[in-house]
């Protein structure tokens, strides 16, 4: 699950799809992970197929790994949201909960673009 940790780390931030970035971005041209997903280390390029290739080089099960992946990828917005919605209004301020629900909304983004690239595609060059 190291690969997947790897994703879950940087889903909050901020990702731009041009090469020369901003500062506190994340490219997706060149950005990459501590440990290869299949063959793939670079972000833009993870698609089911890695995590296939990963799962039969680890003696797993191909689509029960893809389909826990997804399950994370899915899951994720929504335990995030179920946080948010649970956090006490006395204690945060009104800057803390629209901080809160934008990250909500770039993990949102980011795991929309993950489902995308799990189909074979890899993550759309334009988002």
């Amino acid at each position: 699950l190291a690969p997947l940790y790897d994703l879950n780390s940087i889903v909050p931030y901020e990702v731009s799809e041009v090469r020369i970035i901003a500062r506190g971005k994340i490219s997706i041209h060149v950005g990459e992970l501590a440990m290869k997903i299949g063959t793939t280390p670079k972000l833009r390029q993870i698609t089911g197929v890695d995590w296939e290739l990963l799962a039969k080089e680890n003696g797993l099960d191909k689509e029960k790994t893809k389909s826990v992946v997804l399950e994370v990828i899915s899951n994720t917005p929504k335990a995030m949201k179920l946080a948010i919605d649970a956090l006490p209004s006395e204690i945060l301020s009104k800057d803390d909960f629209e901080f809160a629900k934008d990250l909500l909304k770039r993990v949102t983004k980011q795991a929309n673009l993950c489902v995308v690239s799990m189909n074979g595609r890899g993550i759309p060059a334009r988002f």
